[in-house]
């Protein structure tokens, strides 16, 4: 476990617009952590008491609905900071966080992040404008499963995972088929149909870095 230097804190993203008389308290209840491979840093259901900011690696969200589907599923790539929606809201997580892949994460006091923020007036309005895309996003995902085609389900559900890379695109880190099945609200055969469909045209192709997009145009809508 490491603590880093308040110079170190004000390069992570929202925390940058931050008072700096305000970093160092932030910084002394910051700790840095190894997430290898597999490592659950949470679980639905369980207090939210740390932002967090992935500094490498790959996390990934998964919410459970009461059905006991999958009714969520979000990688978060390096560079990402994790628990806006719960900041001020003071509720039990919805979510459970495990690593994809070896990772490094920083836990930010959730206290400390809501004292900096009430006292640096730029930094709390980069935190409202990235609460209104937040909510956006999750709409966008609410009006995709509204759409009647399962086969457009499953494309808006695929292009989530969609990342570049040497500017191509990759579809990179997908969940099992079954839970693509949940989250675009039809069956894993659905879905292994769509796929292997889209294989056959040509449309995907299997490469070392993933799933290539040889085909961006069909994905345009969603992307």
């Amino acid at each position: 476990m490491v603590v880093p230097k308040a110079s170190e804190i004000q390069a992570l993203p929202l925390i940058n617009l931050v008072d700096q008389a305000c970093l160092a308290g932030l910084a002394a209840q910051t700790k840095i952590i190894s997430a290898p491979k597999k490592t659950v840093l949470y679980k639905s259901n369980t207090p939210f008491n740390f932002m967090i900011y992935v500094a490498s690696g790959t996390l990934r969200a998964t919410e459970m609905g009461s059905d006991g589907r999958v009714s969520s599923v979000v990688n978060i790539p390096s560079g990402q900071l994790i628990g806006l929606m719960y900041l001020y809201a003071k509720k039990l997580r919805l979510d459970t966080l495990q690593s994809i892949e070896d990772s490094v994460v920083w836990l930010l006091s959730n206290s400390e992040v809501e004292s900096a923020l009430l006292q640096s007036p730029p930094a709390m309005k980069r935190y409202c404008q990235l609460l209104i895309d937040s909510m956006h996003s999750l709409h966008k995902d609410r009006l995709s499963l509204l759409m009647e085609r399962a086969d457009n389900r499953i494309l808006g559900v695929l292009a989530k995972y969609a990342q570049k890379h040497n500017q191509d695109l990759f579809l990179v880190n997908l969940p099992t088929q079954q839970v693509l099945a949940d989250l675009s609200n039809t069956s894993r055969e659905t879905v292994s149909r769509v796929v292997n469909k889209l294989f056959q045209d040509g449309h995907l192709m299997k490469e070392k870095e993933g799933i290539k997009v040889k085909n961006p145009v069909f994905l345009k809508y969603f992307l």
